[in-house]
């Protein structure tokens, strides 16, 4: 059980549990450092707070989220900028004035439905079913009872039906589903040319006077933050599996006493045929309509096809075309006589009329399996696994007090709580106390709680061991210094390179900028395109006619050639001075373009229009400039309905979003927000410091 607990809780249900209720301390495991100071209001919402500890614990999932996604690429600056923090504190008293919306508006979730979401949740299941013991034991592991996170779960779901029933009331015209069609399905003839940054990096030259100037003048721009190493031993249940050969006494144990996960349970297929009866219906009504299905089931009875009864008779849309097929029926996803009926049946059997409040149904069982167990080898290397894991998880409990005193009892050396408890002492590379070692990407320095006690003051000014460090509920670490150095401005000598790059990227930039715009001039005055190029000797190359097919390293030129307006004369481009500059290929960027588009259309004569001529930056420096010479309407009548079913739902979900984003600034409007900027800015040090200076 607490194998399959680690297994959701550290993957990608860490995100379902932790972004649905906010656990406070969960990753941190802290909670007792700062029972103080974390009650402390970050925010206050219509009256409402917003403490510390809820705010630092959503900074810190949303950190761990992104390197997640970014696979430990991202730029640990941006995790500690104060945009992040800002972005998060807004979402939080977002998410706070939507829930005092629908709880002042009386949306309300039955408990049969709440029931339902949380029964259906995956991180709740075990073998496809819900388990009433892993729910209970991940909420306590989280820091939640159950009454607490249904009342949480309830009010999520009543902010997901406001969303849903705005984005229901929203409404895309046809007309303009098909200009964003034509849009995205036109294609545009235009060839550009490349003028590379490195050949006007390469013209100039950065004296030294000049270098030496910036770098005085920017010191903050070439300071190295303090850094340290560190030598850190570290006890977890993971390490501890990796050395347990369980016996195979032990192994055939446990797969008796899990005999039901490694049982298939047992499975029904069925069909139905639905006479359905009006709620209001009257007996008369009621009689004629279970005479039919009495007819129908006399059919069926007597051997006539039922799929071709189903397709014929049935009024439920859902199987009707499918012949009658419901696919698997699990207990407890049908109403209570249907059920029963399904579940009493022997396979091929035909039974009904069976009365529901949807009205008569005559059922065909179609395929029964029993239940079926699977054999121990077949499942071997699951179950030794749960061995070794359960195992650990019993002796990492006994050795943890162990290593919290040993490395408090030496507080000088890691040395011996390694040797009484069978570890290893490792060593990292460099690292500040907002970044990781580069070279240990997803790594132990990666880990904001190891960062922290690494800079604590014990370790940093007392070269003591730190306290043990909880990361998750199943590791816990120790460190002591090894290495250290102060913050400094880097010397001129070390950053002469760095800086002296720095001024010819910028002053490239301006050249090229200077270059390109009397170029553009040029050529919207009648110049010649081929002579141009020839002059600055750069070769003109044919884009892809379609945006999508545009590669990423010129994506620049691609959002701008396809949101380029176009008309019959250069000097005539308001329609592209007002397109937007984002790739034509989402939602909300061809809408936008599409006015621009049609204004262009109108304006463009029976012959062939003059080309337009624009330029852009491209990523790496250098600067793109382009001739578009056509612009080809795409054919409606080829789109495929499918691709225009899914368009109109994404627009409808953009709107739908839209108004959501306009109710909630309206709420805004006349809300009362209290924003502590102090603590929003710098949460870790107040946690650190018991919050004495707010």
């Amino acid at each position: 059980m607490l194998t399959q607990i680690r297994e959701r809780a550290t993957g990608w249900l860490a995100w379902v549990i932790v972004i649905l209720i906010s656990i406070p301390f969960a990753l941190w495991g802290i909670q007792s450092y700062f029972e103080n100071p974390a009650d402390l209001p970050v925010a206050t919402v219509n009256g409402e707070e917003i403490p510390l500890y809820s705010y630092y614990n959503e900074l810190s999932r949303r950190r761990q989220a992104l390197l997640a996604e970014a696979g430990g690429s991202v730029n640990p600056a941006s995790l500690e900028s104060q945009a992040m923090r800002e972005e998060v504190m807004d979402s939080m008293i977002s998410n706070r004035l939507i829930g005092q919306y629908v709880r002042e508006s009386d949306y309300y979730l039955s408990d049969a439905r709440l029931k339902q979401r949380i029964e259906s949740n995956p991180a709740f299941l075990q073998d496809g079913r819900f388990d009433p013991d892993l729910y209970r034991i991940l909420l306590r592991n989280n820091g939640y009872n159950p009454q607490t996170y249904e009342a949480l779960e309830r009010e999520s779901a009543t902010v997901e039906q406001l969303s849903v029933g705005l984005a229901a009331s929203s409404f895309v015209p046809e007309t303009e589903v098909d200009r964003v069609l034509a849009l995205q399905a036109q294609t545009r003839k235009a060839d550009y040319a490349v003028l590379p940054a490195e050949r006007f990096e390469a013209a100039i030259d950065i004296g030294d006077a000049a270098a030496e100037r910036h770098y005085k003048d920017h010191p903050a721009d070439y300071e190295a933050p303090a850094r340290v190493q560190v030598a850190y031993i570290e006890l977890s249940i993971d390490g501890l599996a990796a050395g347990i050969e369980p016996t195979e006494a032990e192994i055939a144990q446990a797969y008796e006493d899990a005999a039901e996960r490694y049982t298939q349970p047992e499975s029904r297929k069925a069909s139905h045929i639905l006479f359905a009866v009006e709620a209001d219906a009257d007996d008369d009504a009621r009689a004629d309509i279970l005479a039919s299905a009495e007819a129908v089931l006399a059919e069926a009875e007597g051997g006539a096809d039922f799929a071709e009864l189903a397709q014929t008779h049935s009024d439920d849309p859902g199987s009707k075309e499918r012949g009658g097929d419901l696919g698997i029926v699990a207990r407890g996803q049908m109403v209570a006589p249907f059920e029963a009926a399904v579940f009493d049946m022997t396979e091929g059997e035909i039974r009904g009329p069976v009365e529901t409040r949807f009205g008569y149904h005559i059922i065909r069982l179609t395929e029964l399996q029993e239940a079926q167990r699977k054999p121990l080898d077949e499942v071997r290397e699951e179950v030794t696994e749960e061995v070794k894991r359960a195992q650990a998880e019993t002796l990492f409990a006994e050795q943890s007090e162990a290593f919290e005193n040993l490395v408090f009892e030496e507080p000088d050396s890691l040395d011996g709580a390694a040797a009484e408890l069978g570890l290893e002492v490792q060593h990292t590379g460099w690292f500040t106390e907002r970044a990781a070692d580069p070279d240990d990407s997803g790594g132990i320095t990666g880990e904001a709680p190891f960062r922290r006690a690494a800079f604590g003051e014990d370790v940093l000014n007392d070269d003591l061991n730190s306290a043990a460090i909880e990361l998750g509920f199943e590791r816990l670490i120790a460190l002591r210094k090894t290495d250290y150095e102060e913050a400094h401005t880097r010397d001129f000598d070390e950053v002469r390179e760095e800086v002296v790059a720095r001024l010819k990227r910028e002053q490239a930039a301006q050249d090229i900028g200077d270059l390109a715009a009397q170029l553009l001039d040029d050529l919207r005055a009648g110049g010649d395109w081929a002579a141009a190029l020839e002059e600055q000797d750069i070769e003109a190359e044919a884009l892809a006619e379609t945006r999508d097919a545009v590669p990423g390293n010129l994506s620049a030129l691609g959002d701008a050639v396809f949101s380029e307006g176009f008309s019959d004369t250069a000097a005539t481009d308001d329609a592209a001075a007002e397109t937007d500059a984002a790739a034509v290929d989402t939602v909300e960027s061809t809408a936008a373009a599409a006015a621009a588009a049609d204004a262009a259309a109108d304006a463009t004569p029976e012959s062939a229009p003059a080309p337009v001529y624009g330029g852009v930056f491209l990523a790496n420096g250098d600067y793109a400039i382009y001739r578009l010479n056509a612009v080809i309407p795409g054919d409606l009548s080829a789109i495929e309905p499918e691709r225009r079913r899914q368009l109109r739902e994404r627009m409808l979900a953009r709107d739908g979003g839209d108004l959501y984003d306009q109710l909630l600034a309206a709420i805004r409007d006349t809300a009362s927000v209290v924003i502590d900027p102090d603590l929003v800015r710098d949460p870790e040090t107040a946690l650190e410091i018991g919050a004495q200076n707010y």
